[in-house]
């Protein structure tokens, strides 16, 4: 049967490039060992890191730590932030390794939490309304790039410059995980703190990358060894580190990968609003979203039946965020105050660069097949 894989953003899958080359990476010893093998792996690591630094343009003084993905970056930067004592200010609509690990770590009379209008007009708007009168007590806010499931891309430059008007030394700690190697014009230098992984952009899955500028209040919360600048204890997964390096250098030389994107995501919405009209309602699209992910609703259709259907299809895609599969509602439309009527019917399709219009023509062919039976 053929196959159309719209799930990209739960695991990308691993580039050609770097599944080629990750067939020469060294496969003996370890990286914190002196001898030759040892320290041909830490060389690879440090180069690794530098790449990291010139992909984002990171001046020399930021913190670049490796970790095992964004689940453990999350609950690193929550459990640092905990030490603080501070208040943090995070959205409802954050991937779950960061509400849950602010939850975990925050105590409650510190965290704030705060929804998102998906009906509203502005984003900024919703935001401002929604801040806190004492917002100068904060010492965190904590707010995705753009949003895993909806593609929401939040305008966090003018989020940023109102809140610190008010406070200015609050620090901005950043989800990037589903913005990089999609949106070209992403700003580390808007946050403290963001963090990235691998699997999202063609690396292999059990690598992610913390960023931190010099003063952000970091500490280990896995000890044992020395590894990191004694901040990340812990063998480093050399191969999976490679692979980010090969990854990262493949979107790097890529130019246009957004333009692409964009083309192929208005491609897909038109095709299916060509044989669905108002059958696909596409509520997030009237704010900017990533340009590989498109957000639909199929009103009178649950999405788990949907689901289901268009897998014997072999249209592979999902309701949302993989770390919730199978739960009767997205916690995050729930942050987005949509009511369970709605998101109890969106599809999230979401695509690689490599992806043809022959298999979008047929995803939305398959789709409203279903929708329409």
């Amino acid at each position: 049967m053929r196959k159309v894989y719209l799930d990209a953003n739960s695991n990308y899958g691993l580039l050609p490039s770097v599944r080629e080359a990750i067939k020469d990476c060294p496969d003996l010893g370890n990286p914190n060992s002196l001898h030759f093998y040892g320290q041909t792996l830490k060389a690879l690591i440090e180069e690794t890191r530098e790449t990291v630094r010139k992909f984002f343009r990171l001046p020399v003084e930021y913190n670049i730590y490796f970790c095992s993905g964004a689940t453990e970056a999350a609950n690193w930067l929550s459990y640092s932030m905990s030490k603080s004592g501070k208040k943090v200010l995070t959205s409802k609509v954050e991937h779950a390794c960061v509400i849950e690990s602010l939850r975990l770590w925050i105590e409650r009379c510190n965290l704030i939490e705060i929804p998102v209008n998906y009906s509203c007009d502005s984003l900024f708007e919703d935001f401002k309304n929604r801040l806190p009168v004492n917002i100068q007590e904060f010492g965190f806010l904590v707010w995705m790039h753009s949003h895993n499931e909806t593609g929401v891309i939040f305008p966090l430059k003018e989020y940023t410059d109102a809140i610190k008007k008010a406070n200015p030394s609050i620090r901005l700690v950043c989800d990037a995980v589903q913005s990089i190697c999609k949106v070209e014009n992403f700003q580390p230098d808007l946050f403290d703190a963001f963090f990235i992984s691998g699997h999202k952009i063609g690396a292999l899955p059990g690598v992610g990358v913390l960023v931190t500028k010099p003063d952000f209040p970091l500490f280990p919360m896995i000890v044992g060894g020395s590894q990191e600048k004694y901040m990340r204890a812990g063998t480093e997964s050399y191969q999976a580190i490679f692979s980010l390096k090969k990854a990262l250098e493949f979107w790097q030389n890529c130019n246009g990968y957004e333009v692409i994107f964009k083309s192929k995501k208005e491609y897909l919405k038109n095709a299916l609003i060509n044989r669905l009209g108002e059958k696909a309602i596409f509520y997030f699209e009237k704010f900017s979203t990533v340009p590989n992910t498109l957000h639909v609703s199929f009103p009178g259709h649950k999405s788990s039946d949907l689901l289901v259907a268009l897998d014997l299809k072999g249209i592979c895609c999902s309701a949302g965020s993989s770390c919730y599969s199978g739960k009767p509602l997205p916690p995050s439309l729930e942050g987005f105050l949509m009511p369970p009527e709605i998101s109890k019917t969106v599809l999230r399709l979401s695509f690689r660069l490599d992806i043809s219009q022959d298999d979008l023509e047929y995803a939305a062919e398959k789709i409203s097949e279903v929708v329409n039976y």
